[in-house]
């Protein structure tokens, strides 16, 4: 294990990168917020020990901080509000960690030193991983890909190839390191992404090329992880995903989708959307059929969150510190690993490699000793966490399915609330949820459908119609959509032609034959590219549906 003499000895936060594959790993609010409360606990006995707290400063920590912020400004506008605000104390996490990690500032460690504990956290994840392979519904396996402890098969083996290339850099090799690299090989294969395969073997190249101590050892690793990954792609049932048709994957394709509309998105609203904002837009401006939480590229993601300005200022500290003469091999393949492969996917919603970045930003500090302000800091470390603990509360209670518990505690978790609204099936209930969601959300085809119903059963077809076209726009690709506004349409005309409302009925037959227009300027705005991957668009009027709009034709006539 790692030496615990005076000068290499481990402490809070080499725990802490050990843990956090299993905490951080998770997309999770509630991890975050277990690992918050971990951090401010490290701090406060830190605070409490020396009677001082050493705080950053210089521009590194403000561009970082102003990109924090920025998730409060864009509350005022974004699209999801409540997701937004958990997304701020999400983010916040970061600033904690850099908090924790200048308290240790003179510790004396250098960051080769400081990443050793990742190998070891790595292949405890695998073994743990291959362990719980014998435990059925585990989820650790899926479409034959090992997700790891971050279930997310592309992000988990980033974090194995991190763990790889440290011990790549080792001059000597020991049994020991042999077998952990074995593990984490066997890891790679198993999570099979394509990118994180071809970036291990380019990452052997260049350590054999640059570092050629122990030249004979890593011409034996490399040949044995040729053939480890021969054996496994020749026996296993893995899907072969290594292969002369890459560049014209399904996959590729809709990530090429994906940031043609982001971009479109952007040049939009250079300000933001707010977090998850593209998930809840993307229905109205997408143009190939695609459902993603994640745009898959952390620069678009940051701009569609929080906008150009602080993407901009990210880029700089990212370049800076990149660039910076305290930089050395060791820590820059490291930044173009991490950096790189965010690039096509979504690595940076885990905060863990955003911790794995902050050795490598230089900040001043200042050393503040307590006096007066020792009770102060010491409260508001407190109360951070306390808060955080009550986001890890309700986060458990969402993901054990209390719902109603969630919503309590955090009233703005609009995730909570449409579980609650889907699983409800009192119509005022739902209506009640249905409003509660559109005060956060204005995206969210459920709540549209839950008042659509009320103002039907009221008889308030006119509304009813306007409801359904705004849920309409968020389902544009779904044919079954169509059916029910037809549906609603075909109601709306029966309830008017026995009241006798002749003008009511003129709208309506209008927007009977406009059905197929509708569907016409979707499929005409969809991008070629669409009909390369495996979701095309199938809007193919049905025979019923068309003979309701010729009659509606032949009606106005």
């Amino acid at each position: 294990m790692l030496k615990k003499n005076k000068e290499n000895k481990i402490d809070y936060i080499d725990i802490l990168l050990f843990i956090a594959p299993f905490i951080t790993g998770l997309l999770s609010i509630w991890s975050l917020a277990l690992f918050s409360v971990l951090c401010v606990c490290g701090i406060l006995y830190k605070v409490v020990k020396n009677k001082k707290i050493i705080l950053p400063k210089g521009k590194n920590i403000v561009f970082i901080s102003i990109y924090i912020l920025s998730f409060l400004v864009v509350e005022f506008y974004a699209i999801d509000k409540g997701m937004n605000v958990l997304a701020f104390f999400k983010n916040l996490s970061i600033l904690i960690f850099i908090l924790l990690y200048m308290q240790f500032e003179n510790s004396n460690k250098s960051m080769k030193d400081r990443f050793k504990v990742i190998p070891y956290s790595a292949c405890t994840t695998v073994i743990y991983c291959l362990v719980l392979i014998l435990i059925p519904e585990s989820n650790i396996f899926i479409e034959n890909r090992l997700q790891g402890t971050f279930f997310y098969a592309n992000s988990y083996g980033l974090f194995l190839l991190i763990g790889t290339f440290v011990l790549f850099c080792n001059e000597k090799y020991s049994w020991k390191d042999y077998a952990m690299l074995l593990i984490l090989f066997i890891g790679i294969i198993l999570t099979n992404s394509r990118a994180i395969i071809i970036l291990t073997v380019a990452t052997l190249i260049i350590t054999l090329f640059f570092n050629k101590q122990n030249l004979k050892s890593k011409i034996i690793i490399a040949t044995c992880f040729v053939l480890l990954f021969v054996g496994i792609y020749a026996f296993s049932k893995i899907e072969k995903r290594i292969n002369a048709d890459m560049a014209n994957s399904s996959e590729f394709i809709t990530r090429l989708l994906y940031y043609k509309d982001a971009f479109q998105m952007i040049k939009e609203n250079p300000f933001g959307y707010g977090y998850e904002g593209w998930y809840y837009k993307q229905s109205e401006i997408q143009t190939g059929v695609y459902d993603t939480k994640y745009v898959h590229n952390s620069l678009l993601q940051v701009s569609l969150d929080v906008g150009i300005l602080p993407t901009i200022l990210l880029i700089i500290l990212l370049a800076s510190t990149f660039f910076s003469k305290r930089q050395n091999y060791f820590s820059r393949i490291i930044m173009i690993l991490i950096i790189g492969h965010s690039l096509i996917d979504i690595d940076l919603e885990y905060i863990y490699f955003i911790l794995l970045l902050v050795p490598f930003i230089e900040f001043k500090y200042a050393e503040i000793k307590l006096n007066k302000s020792y009770y102060l800091i010491l409260g508001l470390l407190s109360a951070l966490c306390i808060w955080y603990f009550m986001l890890f509360i309700s986060d458990v209670c969402f993901s054990s399915k209390d719902y109603e518990s969630a919503i309590k505690i955090i009233p703005f978790h609009t995730e909570a609330m449409q579980e609650m609204l889907y699983n409800t099936s009192e119509q005022q209930m739902q209506l009640k949820y249905a409003n509660d969601i559109l005060k956060y959300n204005k995206n969210v085809s459920g709540a549209y459908e839950a008042i659509r119903n009320d103002l039907v059963e009221k008889e308030k077809y006119m509304k009813a119609i306007d409801v359904e076209e705004k849920r309409l726009l968020l389902n544009k690709y779904a044919m079954y959509n169509y059916l029910e506004y037809a549906d609603l349409l075909s109601k709306a005309l029966r309830y008017y032609g026995e009241k006798e409302d002749v003008s009511n009925q003129k709208v309506i037959l209008e927007k009977i034959i406009d059905i197929e227009l509708k569907i016409k300027n979707v499929l005409e705005n969809t991008n070629p590219l669409c009909y390369k991957t495996i979701h095309t668009p199938n809007l193919e009027i049905p025979i019923e549906l068309q003979e309701f709009i010729d009659k509606a034709k032949e009606a106005q006539d």
